[in-house]
C-alpha cells in the first residue's frame, strides 16, 4: 500500500494548488501528464522536486530495486524514514507525488472489492515520496503512514498525504531535520478522505481508461491483482 494510483491531473492544477507554499513552479512550456488511470509499480510517474532551489516537474519511474532485495520497493514508511535504507534520500532528496486518487482492495481475500479513494475536498492527492539513485537508476517511492479514520477498516497503512500549505517546507533542500520533516508527512487527518466501489477491471494493468474510477455495482465479475 499504496500500489495503484489515479494520474489525471494538469500542471496547472497543481500550481494553482500549491500556490503561497511553493511559489513559482518552473513549467517551461512542459506538456500534462499523459493520463493513466491504473498507474502501477515500474511506470514513469510524474513528480515535483526542488533542485537548486527551483521547483519543476520530473518523470521517474515508480519503484527502487536495492541490491539487497529481490523485491522492487514502491513504498516507504513514514516511521523508518530515518533509519538505513530511507535516511539519506528522506533528508536530501524528498519529493511530492501528485494523484487523482489511489485504489485499495478489501475484504475476503479470495473475493476483495476495489475501492477508489479520493480527497473530500475534490482536490488532486499530494503524496509524499523520496527518489532514490542508484548507479544504474532511479525511482521513486511513496511514504505511507498508519489509517486514518476513514482508511482503518479498509488496510493497515495509506499513502502520506501532504496537505499543500506544508509542500513548500517538504519540499526544501535545505531542510535536512528529521524533527521538522517527520510531522509533514503523518497523521492524515481524519475527513479527509471519501471512497466509493469500482470495477474489478482495476485488478489488471491492461485496463486502463476513465471508466475505472466510475463508482460500480456490487457483484461485477472480473480480474483481480493488487499490491499490499
Amino acid at each position: 500500500m499504496c500500489g495503484r494510483y489515479v494520474v489525471n491531473f494538469s500542471w496547472q492544477d497543481i500550481d494553482r494548488l500549491l500556490a503561497g507554499s511553493v511559489g513559482d513552479i518552473d513549467l517551461d512550456d512542459l506538456a500534462d501528464p499523459s493520463p493513466n488511470w491504473n498507474t502501477a509499480p515500474t511506470h514513469e510517474v510524474p513528480v515535483l522536486r526542488t533542485r537548486d532551489s527551483v521547483t519543476r516537474p520530473e518523470t521517474i519511474a515508480w519503484g527502487y530495486q536495492p541490491h539487497w532485495s529481490d523485491t522492487l520497493l514502491i513504498n516507504a514508511q513514514a516511521e523508518k524514514a530515518t533509519g538505513k535504507t530511507w535516511g539519506k534520500p528522506f533528508r536530501t532528496a524528498r519529493c511530492v507525488v501528485p494523484a487523482g486518487g489511489f485504489y485499495e482492495w478489501t475484504g475476503p481475500p479470495r473475493n476483495k472489492t476495489p475501492l477508489y479513494i479520493t480527497r473530500a475536498d475534490g482536490e488532486p492527492m499530494l503524496m509524499a515520496g523520496l527518489v532514490m539513485t542508484t548507479k544504474d537508476s532511479t525511482g521513486v517511492v511513496v511514504m505511507t503512514q498508519k489509517p486514518n479514520l476513514e482508511m482503518e477498516p479498509v488496510h493497515r497503512r495509506m499513502p502520506a498525504i501532504l496537505e499543500p500549505e506544508v509542500c513548500g517546507a517538504w519540499l526544501d533542500e535545505q531542510n535536512q531535520d528529521d524533527e521538522s520533516l517527520l510531522p509533514l508527512c503523518g497523521p492524515v487527518a481524519d475527513g479527509l478522505l471519501v471512497m466509493h466501489q469500482v470495477s474489478k477491471r482495476v485488478g489488471s494493468v491492461r485496463n486502463n481508461d476513465a471508466s475505472l474510477i466510475e463508482p460500480d455495482e456490487p457483484g461485477q465479475s472480473g480480474g483481480l491483482f493488487g499490491f499490499d
